[in-house]
């Protein structure tokens, strides 16, 4: 699943954030992109084998 940057809000105000696949928690701020691909990482090396078909 790739990263997708996303549209939220923080502290009430309209955000940009980013998220791995479709359930991820969104990362804003500095290096949110980063994190965001970090959760993916983990993801994968904790069994995550990707979507069924």
């Amino acid at each position: 699943m790739p990263v997708q940057k996303v549209q939220t809000t923080k502290n009430g105000r309209p955000a940009t954030g980013y998220k791995w696949g479709q359930h991820g928690h969104v990362y804003t701020g500095a290096g949110a992109e980063q994190r965001a691909a970090a959760q993916g990482k983990a993801a994968y090396a904790a069994g995550y084998k990707g979507k069924k078909k």
